[in-house]
């Protein structure tokens, strides 16, 4: 954790997301102070390629199964040769035989225009028509026999936001006019008015519209442990970090603080826990305790501090897609590191007033010790060297220290066998 955690902005999990909606939202039956009618609220995340909704009940959050049996429902509409309209399960897996009347993927076009260079290289990809009406992007689609229509992004998307809308309806066994949807946070205005005007379309009322990475930070509410990076380490500092890359130096610096007071230990043995926790309003609160000593310290971040030009969004995004190769090199390159790492920490800690060390006879132990030693002055020395580099060391260091260790451990098994009387277990457990 000292060296940063990166808060991503894009995360796609359907469940999660109505998990957080619905927590947003009211009980079955409830209504909003301030809010417009009465009636249950659900939460839709409405997905580019799957859908799905909830509802919040009995103190819990329900995730409501299709007429299909299934939670998630294809974000896909069709039409077939004999006018019938075809959403969901049943629009999916008619496409192959039905590609010019089969649409997906409406929420790439929702709120854009049609000269936006997103729709143009879009619609390359797509196997219907879109055209331009009035400056926005329609699909043209022949809904029945002769019958040639112009559908906007927001007619499709009605249908599936409309679908959600009746299967929270048999569910609940009531009529429901109102909802919480989740839009990407590098959604625009005119994307999020465009959502709206969907669900308007579809016959629901949108108390909120709410960001994917807040619904999944909210939901995760994502404590993780993290440790110490070096021995004896009494201070960890917590940065938090936004953006495309993966490389936490190539994103953007929200805040950062330090945890200090930590008990001396070896390296990876303290449990820092860390909690990112984002509210409706986007302010994130991210803490860090100890969980020996009980010491902690937090940092909130408001969302005037996180606001970001579409110019800059579109900048990382683009960024990260020209640099995507190389950001999977410096991962690979980093994970190559850490294994290696992880390894001369782990066989120090093992040989050094570890379990093995009172097994090693004295040859053992001084050709393992001078093998970790070496390696760590290598890891010194070699600060940015490839991932190749980094995975010949740990072979290296594998081929001296893997069979002096396999020999202890055989003879300590050895000797418990013998001395238990020899039973039928003789396998030996590493």
């Amino acid at each position: 954790m000292a060296r940063g955690a990166t808060w991503t902005r894009r995360l796609h999990l359907h469940g999660l997301f109505l998990a957080v909606l619905l927590l947003l939202t009211l009980p079955a039956g409830s209504t909003a102070a301030g809010g417009g009618g009465g009636g249950t609220v659900i939460g839709i995340d409405l997905g580019t390629t799957y859908s799905c909704v909830g509802v919040y009940r009995n103190g819990h959050v329900e995730i409501i199964a299709n007429d299909q049996g299934n939670r998630i429902t294809p974000s896909w509409v069709a039409f077939t040769g004999g006018g019938e309209r075809l959403i969901g399960e049943a629009a999916k897996n008619q496409a192959a035989a039905n590609p010019g009347r089969t649409v997906y993927d409406a929420k790439r076009l929702i709120g854009l225009r049609f000269a936006d260079a997103e729709v143009q290289r879009d619609m390359r990809l797509l196997p219907f028509a879109v055209v331009d009406k009035g400056g926005k992007p329609h699909v043209r689609v022949e809904v029945r026999g002769g019958d040639v229509r112009l559908l906007s992004p927001e007619e499709v998307s009605a249908m599936v936001l409309a679908r959600m809308k009746e299967t929270a309806e048999a569910y609940l066994g009531e009529e429901v006019t109102r909802a919480v949807v989740t839009v990407p946070a590098y959604f625009n205005d005119a994307q999020r008015q465009a959502t709206k005007d969907a669900a308007t379309i579809a016959g629901l009322a949108v108390e909120r519209i709410l960001n994917e990475p807040t619904a999944a930070a909210l939901a995760y509410g994502r404590a993780q442990l993290f440790s110490t990076y070096k021995d004896k380490q009494t201070t960890v500092t917590v940065k938090v970090f936004e953006g495309e890359r993966s490389m936490t130096r190539d994103n953007r610096l929200l805040g950062r603080f330090d945890l200090a007071g930590i008990a001396p230990a070896p390296r990876g043995a303290p449990q820092i826990e860390v909690a990112f926790e984002v509210d409706a309003d986007g302010i994130l609160s991210v803490s860090a305790a100890d969980r020996a000593t009980g010491r902690s310290e937090r940092i909130t971040i408001s969302g005037d501090d996180r606001k970001t030009s579409r110019e800059e969004i579109d900048r990382m995004v683009g960024e990260a897609e020209e640099f995507a190769d190389e950001d999977r090199r410096h991962r690979e390159r980093a994970g190559a590191r850490n294994s290696l790492e992880a390894y001369v920490y782990g066989v120090k800690n093992a040989v050094v007033g570890g379990e093995m060390a009172g097994a090693m006879d004295g040859g053992e132990k001084e050709k393992v010790e001078a093998a970790v030693m070496e390696a760590y002055e290598w890891l010194d020395g070699n600060q940015d060297v490839g991932k190749e580099e980094y995975e010949e060391k740990l072979r290296e260091l594998e081929d001296v220290c893997n069979p002096v260790m396999s020999a202890v451990y055989q003879r300590s098994g050895g000797s418990r066998r013998d001395g238990d009387g020899g039973g039928d277990d003789d396998h030996d457990e590493l």
